[in-house]
């Protein structure tokens, strides 16, 4: 899963710095700023890193924001410290506000109630420049718990006063549903208002919403239309996507050639799907040279502290592809981004822990991590968590505390979250029995695909379980898991086609089906085929190729065919006395 990150908002260079600033120094800021906004750390991090230490006051206070929260870098609460008390010495406005929002000790150390009074007073006379900061210290959990509720109210008022980096912020807050009910109709609206005002991180996340057709009808000529500029200004996520889109043929003519070089400028600052697009079009020894270069790369970004890179090198090593196996190394680079807050590596050592798999198995050590994935409000974690209390797996069973988890997983669409609770509603267990929330949750998960879903329903609309009998929906839902391969499915919709229910009376798709299902082993589908065989229909009349059929399903104890040879003397003697016991 793609990491969920908290959105920053764009740095500002203060107003008015202490010292005359040197035309080559104002230019190295200003470059550093717009790679900050293009998402390229490591480039940021080379501009403002020297500036800081000649004395750059506002490349030092935002510095120490990176060194917080480990964007680009390691994360360092100290060093971050250090550059604010700098930057502040200097008279750094923000940077003072930040320190204010601790008390001198031997360390730095929270004053909750000094620094409530102060920033909420600030913050309610709507001087933007404080929400800017309450926003970094709530929203990026800068030394304080995590607050997205208090995050989303600075964003709010931001917004609300016309602030496009506030707009885009808070668009990205409902788009991940962090702190939110996730909104993604009320994110396009956001975005629009903070691309209208020129804000490419908005146009970049607009243009990438019409692209996945997310919050907004899909549209690629649109999207096309917003990432080219912002592509073209160095976004990585912009690059990538018009890479796609020209490979594709997506709202632009499909060109090979142009698709290559948007993925090589995506690759060259570290975007892995663009570096494995890369890899796959060319195993000539040069891309071979090529891949080395790319996880040098990888490993580079990684020993300066980015998250991503640590994850994408773990799921690397873990998997193997690309470099020899390493399970070890994996669990090691997905802790260095797990202890960063990446929910996906989080999860990731959470699994590896539970498996035993690169680490001894430690079933509380797993339950660990994967609670840390589930509090930053993860879907997946949270089903994975859920199941853990169900069966007691390094936590103390606790069914209603599985079922919490589940409800929590399947409101934000996860299909095996819905799935499992659309059982647990049909069969009474752990929870009041109420079919027309079982069928409520089987109808989330079947639109989604889950097979299993679909094969329920189906059932129980042909059945009439708890709602109201309807062959031809039945026969939909069944069709929808038997094209997925289904075997139950498949010879239910071959039944269905003999009795001409919900579809066309035809033998010869209930045949059909049915040698899908016995390929895969179905015994009921085998006995199926030998009925069909015995009585001709859809098939020649053939009493031989009927008993061969009910053999094969009287192998795996299927009592109708055993019964069937029975009459015949046709059953083997472990068949009869199978049908005996």
């Amino acid at each position: 899963m793609p990491q969920q990150s908290h959105p920053l908002p764009s740095f500002k260079r203060q107003a008015s710095t202490p010292f005359a600033e040197p035309q080559n120094q104002h230019a190295a800021f200003d470059a550093g700023m717009v790679a900050y906004n293009k998402g390229q750390h490591a480039t940021v991090i080379k501009a403002w890193k020297p500036l800081a230490d000649l004395g750059h006051a506002d490349a030092q206070c935002n510095l120490g924001v990176m060194y917080a929260t480990g964007l680009g870098v390691h994360r360092d609460s100290s060093e971050a410290i250090r550059l604010y008390r700098l930057a502040a010495d200097q008279g750094h406005v923000k940077a003072q506000h930040i320190l204010g929002f601790y008390q001198q000790g031997e360390r730095m150390q929270r004053d909750d109630e000094e620094a409530a009074k102060l920033w909420s007073l600030m913050t309610d006379q709507g001087y933007s420049g404080f929400q800017f900061i309450l926003w970094i210290i709530y929203g990026a959990a800068l030394e304080v718990p995590q607050d997205f509720n208090e995050a989303i109210r600075l964003c709010r008022l931001g917004a609300e006063q016309g602030h496009a980096n506030m707009q885009y912020a808070l668009g990205r807050f409902y788009r991940e549903g962090h702190g939110t009910p996730k909104d993604c109709e009320e994110a396009v609206r956001l975005f629009r208002l903070a691309a209208d005002q020129g804000f490419a991180p908005a146009q970049n996340e607009l243009g990438l919403m019409y692209a996945v057709g997310q919050g907004i009808a899909e549209d690629f000529e649109k999207a096309f239309r917003l990432l080219l500029p912002v592509a073209e200004q160095g976004y990585v996520e912009a690059q990538y996507t018009l890479a796609v889109m020209y490979q594709e043929g997506l709202g632009v003519q499909q060109d090979d050639e142009e698709a290559v070089r948007w993925y090589r400028l995506a690759a060259d600052e570290g975007n892995s799907n663009a570096q494995n697009e890369l890899c796959k079009r060319d195993s000539s020894m040069d891309a071979a040279q090529e891949v080395q270069d790319l996880i040098r790369r990888y490993h580079l970004a990684a020993d300066l502290g980015s998250a991503d890179a640590q994850y994408d090198l773990g799921l690397m090593y873990a998997d193997g592809t690309v470099v020899q196996q390493d399970r070890k190394e994996a669990v090691r680079l997905y802790r260095l981004a797990a202890d960063q807050g990446d929910l996906r590596a989080q999860f990731n050592l959470g699994a590896m822990y539970g498996a035993g798999l690169g680490v001894e198995q430690n079933h509380e050590e797993a339950a660990r991590f994967c609670r840390l994935a589930v509090d930053q409000g993860d879907a997946c974690a949270q089903y994975n968590l859920a199941i853990r209390y169900r069966d007691g797996l390094g936590v103390q069973e606790d069914q209603q505390e599985a079922i919490r988890l589940y409800r929590l997983s399947a409101e934000q669409g996860y299909s095996s979250a819905q799935l499992n609770l659309g059982a647990m509603y049909e069969l009474g267990s752990g929870l009041a029995q109420d079919y027309q929330e079982a069928v409520r949750m089987y109808r989330l998960a079947a639109d989604q695909g889950v097979v299993q879903a679909q094969y329920n329903l189906a059932r129980m609309y042909k059945n009439g379980e708890s709602v109201l009998q309807d062959y031809e929906e039945a026969a939909r839902l069944y069709r929808l898991a038997a094209d997925q391969g289904d075997a139950p499915a498949q010879h239910n919709l071959g039944v269905m086609c003999i009795n001409g229910q919900g579809v066309a009376q035809d033998y010869l798709e209930a045949v059909r089906l049915f040698r899908l299902a016995a390929d895969q082993g179905d015994a009921s589908a085998q006995y199926s085929i030998g009925v069909m065989h015995e009585e001709g229909l859809g098939v020649p009349q053939d009493d031989g190729e009927a008993i061969n059929w009910y053999r094969l399903a009287a192998g795996q104890g299927h009592a109708d065919a055993q019964s069937e040879l029975l009459k015949r003397g046709a059953a083997d003697p472990g068949d009869a006395r199978n049908n005996q016991r």
